[in-house]
């Protein structure tokens, strides 16, 4: 019997911060312009699930879904470490996206 939690549910990842390091520079620089923190965050709650890191119980599915407060803060640790090794920029002009949310670009 499967079982709907309905709402958002909050996923944890079993990812290594190094795994999770990796992740989010292969998609920045994949992308040609900024990449929002919400967007990275997204990217990598997708990957998460369509490569079976997902710690969660079996026979469960979900309304909504988005990444565990943890992982967040652990995305968030990442980005700022990235930022210090000059490997990502905050691109402070977000002006010319579509929406309001932190913008990281390629240093």
């Amino acid at each position: 019997m499967i079982k709907i939690k309905l709402g958002t549910t909050a996923l944890d990842m079993t990812y290594t911060d190094d795994e999770l390091r990796e992740k989010i520079l292969d998609y920045v620089y994949a992308q040609n312009d900024g990449v929002g923190f919400r967007d990275i965050c997204t990217y990598i709650l997708t990957q998460a699930q369509s490569e079976g890191r997902i710690a969660g119980l079996a026979g469960e599915e979900y309304q909504w879904e988005s990444l565990s407060h943890m992982d967040v803060m652990k995305v968030d640790r990442i980005l700022w470490s990235l930022i210090w090794k000059h490997k990502l920029v905050i691109d402070f002009d977000s002006s010319h996206y579509p929406v309001q949310d932190i913008y990281f670009l390629r240093a």
